[in-house]
């Protein structure tokens, strides 16, 4: 079912037009028993997350109180978002089209499940 999901978000993602802005909210999580839980972080990598090339945030050395966002440029690798789930130690992770540029978090300032990309 995991692999389900994943590959319906990577269609629907590829789909996106270059000069659109794309929200994406991380999909719920269902516990064993049932639960349905909210992934409370995203992370943003160069590349698939199993070789750990996670990208700090552009703006994450400032005070600012902006929401946390990445610019991507020159990659050669696609980038790749991961959804961390409170309470739990599961992850949902998925490949952006080449075409977005920026990412920033929807949300609380350094914690959020949802990205705005263009």
């Amino acid at each position: 079912m995991r692999t389900s999901i994943l590959i319906a978000l990577s269609l629907m993602l590829s789909a996106i037009s270059a000069a659109a802005t794309e929200n994406f909210s991380c999909p719920l999580f269902t516990l064993a028993s049932g639960k349905q839980i909210k992934a409370q972080t995203i992370s943003v990598f160069d590349g698939p997350p199993a070789e750990m090339a996670e990208l700090v945030q552009d703006n994450a050395d400032t005070n600012a109180k902006d929401a946390y966002y990445w610019i991507f440029s020159g990659q050669e690798k696609a980038v790749w978002v991961v959804c961390h789930y409170r309470g739990s130690k599961q992850t949902q992770q998925f490949a952006l089209p080449k075409a977005f540029r920026k990412c920033q978090v929807v949300g609380r300032i350094n914690a959020g499940n949802s990205l705005s990309c263009e």
